[in-house]
């Protein structure tokens, strides 16, 4: 088979290095994703705890610990100024919950923006009144670390700022003023890992200030289950953010995973109560799929204090109330994600931003349709059908603000900074990103943006491209092989559920289900006999795959426990064969 080859829908890619035949899939899977060694593999697997690099090697965080330890003694306002995001929300409880245990006297409170008012980070005029109201030190969580008027504002009006943040930064960027930076990729200053989220960076940080405060690596009765209660947190920040789960974030989402369901932390536990079955694994889905959109739907829709208030203070039956509440905020977000998905649609047909000579989509809307708290979500939609970079906008008066996403292999930081000039504010990852601008600067920065992204995004890249890790040979499809692919968990980006691909197989029994029909099953006649399959939402595709034909399918291998235990293919993308 080729190294790469087209299906029905995708691009599929072979592993440069496939593993030998004489191994288990397991093993197959973890040599395609560059961990060849038996030792490589196992750290991997184990990720153990206690080979997380120390706290203090993290570049800024000693001197912010000794800094946020001398505040509290000497009963220092103290603010933790956080994002709407589930990051930022959890690391804002994060510390607080942190500080509040290490001095419960403390005068410790939070701000979180709002989205639609304030926008994202540090706000001049916000700061300002935390300065009238008293405060004295800023900390701030998932935001910061680019705001360099802001801090400036902050130093003048008598603030002491602590930055702790992990967005992107370009080596030439200026840094602001602060007693510290707390950051896992500043510009020369190497981490060992760089892609920890902003609620892994405030763990951190929380976990060298308690040290700190104790005097000893170890900790005592009293916080080490605040840290463990904050790992958990740390790994629904880091699952929700989409952060890559390899390296540091594997242990902290790991763990964190495992020690959720005996969190004490109320507003935790009223969350699993309505978004977990009972006796169901928590795992990475759980958080991305379920928890993470109803603590994100408050901000999206409104002010994220609600899903502040459920991780910090709330408890009992007002925690129950406040997770119900987030669960109907999520169920009205998710509407509105639908309609606006269907405009913008509509609207990028419309425009020719979904042919092959336009690779990027850029629309602007006014109407209430255009909400900003969910411009985002519909950018990944749309994403995910037109395998382009999507950038979503709402026009308010003369300016224009939104939301960015984009594709593997093609930088949305890099292509903002390329418009720089145009842009009024701007920020992000290389995978999203948010930005502002005048409405008349709009089609020049179409025009550029998209004249950028067509050199360096070619037409059969529109594509989704499917990473196969293996092609299963016979004993790979049964339950105890599959079974074995758990030791991967938690799975999510860089990690993804292990894909392979079975090579001429015979369809048999096709089949549409589901409500509306739109789903496909059928079996396939392979080396290893009947394997069940499912394409959800794969039913345009039964014209190509009547009884008898021959066919290569990818998909991923699990474990379907619906009605009763059994080995399932869950399919990417097939390719029919001739002959």
């Amino acid at each position: 088979m080729p190294a790469a080859i087209r299906g029905l829908t995708a691009r599929w890619t072979l592993p440069k290095a496939p593993g030998s035949p004489a191994d288990s899939l397991l093993s197959r899977v973890l040599v395609a994703r560059g961990y060849h060694s038996t030792e490589a593999q196992e750290t991997f697997l184990q990720s153990r705890f206690n080979d997380l690099p120390e706290p203090d090697t993290l570049p800024g965080c000693a001197s912010a610990a000794a800094r946020i330890l001398k505040a509290l003694r000497e009963q220092t306002p103290i603010t933790i100024y956080g994002d709407f995001d589930v990051d930022g929300i959890t690391a804002t409880a994060i510390l607080w919950h942190t500080l509040r245990a290490i001095t419960p006297d403390a005068d410790i409170d939070w701000y979180i923006p709002h989205r639609l008012d304030e926008g994202y980070g540090l706000n001049a005029e916000s700061l300002a009144s935390l300065a009238d109201a008293g405060r004295k030190l800023i900390i701030t969580v998932d935001c910061g670390v680019t705001a360099v008027e802001e801090a400036q504002a902050a130093a003048e009006l008598g603030l002491e700022l602590i930055i702790t943040d992990h967005h992107t930064l370009h080596p030439d960027d200026a840094l602001p003023v602060a007693t510290a930076i707390v950051h896992p990729a500043l510009p020369n200053e190497p981490y060992s890992f760089p892609s920890l989220a902003g609620a892994g960076v405030a763990w951190k940080l929380a976990l060298a200030t308690a040290r700190l405060h104790e005097g000893k690596a170890r900790l005592g009765p009293v916080l080490k289950p605040v840290l463990m209660d904050a790992l958990s947190l740390a790994a629904m920040g880091t699952i929700a953010d989409v952060m890559p789960l390899t390296g540091e974030n594997r242990s902290i989402v790991r763990v964190g995973l495992w020690h959720m369901a005996h969190s004490q932390n109320h507003g935790v536990q009223a969350l699993l109560n309505v978004c977990v079955k009972y006796g169901e694994q928590v795992d990475a889905e759980a958080v991305g799929y379920r928890i993470g959109p109803r603590l994100n739907a408050a901000g999206r829709l409104g002010h994220a204090a609600e899903a502040v208030e459920l991780l910090t203070t709330a408890k009992g039956d007002h925690a129950t109330e406040l997770a119900k509440s987030l669960t109907k905020q999520n169920e009205v977000r998710q509407t509105r994600v639908r309609e606006l998905f269907e405009v913008a649609d509509a609207a990028a047909h419309k425009a020719g931003m979904t042919s092959p000579d336009k690779r990027i989509i850029v629309l602007a809307g006014d109407d209430d349709r255009w909400h900003r708290g969910v411009l985002g979500i519909a950018c990944s939609r749309l994403v995910e059908q037109y395998q382009r970079p999507v950038i979503l906008l709402r026009r308010e008066g003369d300016i224009i603000g939104g939301s960015c996403r984009s594709v593997p292999g093609l930088s949305m930081y890099e292509a903002l900074q390329h418009c720089t000039e145009l842009l009024t504010r701007w920020g992000g990852h290389h995978m999203a990103a948010g930005l502002s601008l005048e409405w008349g600067n709009l089609d020049s920065f179409v025009e550029r943006i998209t004249a950028w992204v067509n050199d360096r995004l070619s037409e059969g890249e529109l594509l989704a491209e499917v990473t196969i890790d293996s092609t299963a040979i016979k004993g790979d499809l049964t339950m105890q092989s599959i079974e074995s692919l758990d030791a991967l968990r938690p799975m999510g980006r860089g990690n993804e559920r292990p894909c392979v691909v079975v090579r001429n197989a015979v369809v048999r029994q096709p089949t549409l289900f589901g409500k509306a029909g739109d789903h496909l099953g059928m079996k396939l006649d392979t080396h290893d006999g009947l394997i069940d399959t499912v394409w959800w939402r794969g039913a345009e595709h039964l014209e190509h795959l009547a009884e008898g034909v021959r066919v290569d399918v990818v998909g991923n291998p699990v474990i379907d426990t619906w009605r009763k235990r059994r080995a399932r293919l869950v399919i990417n993308d097939v390719a029919v064969l001739s002959g």
